[in-house]
């Protein structure tokens, strides 16, 4: 379920209800905008999403109104922090609050994805390549694989 006030343009809620037989849950996802509950600013850029855990992460903005960091609001820790950005506004480079990393690259003219890869240190978790058509369809998404390295098998011999 969706919550959107009257006369208004954007969420405010969103409600996922799971029953188990007689039991119905019901978890909340409460989203807050730049701007909300001052009449002078009228921005609405989405700035916080409050989790059913309780969590709330706070979007942060650069000088020229990109997002560049998640931040957990109790703590200000940053949860994803936006290194670079490309010409179009991609975002090319992030680095997550864990150490991770993910680089994204994209095609100079028409602005596709064609590859992200995500890693922890020497460890890739992550790492796909986009091919698109000439239309602008995706046509394939490609998981590359990291080579692993297998312990030979010994066959069972019956008795």
């Amino acid at each position: 379920m969706r919550d959107w006030p009257a006369g208004a343009a954007r969420l405010t809620k969103r409600i996922a209800e799971i029953a188990d037989g007689a039991t119905t849950r019901s978890y909340v996802h409460a989203h807050g905008y730049l701007g909300d509950g001052d009449p002078n600013v009228h921005d609405g850029r989405p700035a916080t999403i409050t989790h059913p855990s309780g969590l709330t992460v706070r979007r942060e903005y650069n000088a020229r109104g990109y997002p560049a960091r998640l931040v957990n609001a109790a703590t200000n820790a940053a949860l994803e922090t936006h290194a670079a950005r490309d010409a179009y506004g991609n975002v090319l480079a992030a680095t997550h609050g864990n150490g991770a990393t993910t680089t994204r690259t994209f095609q100079a003219g028409t602005a596709r994805l064609t590859r992200i890869n995500t890693a922890h240190g020497a460890t890739t978790l992550r790492d796909d390549a986009y091919r698109w058509r000439s239309n602008g369809i995706l046509w394939r998404n490609a998981p590359r694989r990291a080579s692993r390295r297998r312990s030979p098998t010994t066959p069972s011999t019956g008795s």
